[in-house]
């Protein structure tokens, strides 16, 4: 299990520190601002590229663990 800590972004609006999941990178859920309450969601069509290598990045660590 990945034990470092989880990966942040700054919220837009207000700069507050916002926790992302791998659900809200890839565009399947949102994230939710504990600070000014802004909802955020990751633009897919612009970040394609990186979602996709994150994608096969998961993929293969995934056949590491022995997970389908």
């Amino acid at each position: 299990m990945y034990q470092g800590s989880s990966p942040k972004i700054s919220c837009p609006h207000c700069q507050t520190p916002i926790v992302v999941s791998l659900d809200v990178l890839f565009g399947a859920a949102q994230a939710l601002c504990n600070g000014c309450g802004s909802t955020l969601k990751v633009n897919q069509e612009k970040n394609r590229e990186p979602l996709q290598l994150l994608e096969e990045f998961m993929t293969e660590v995934n056949k590491i663990k022995g997970i389908n």
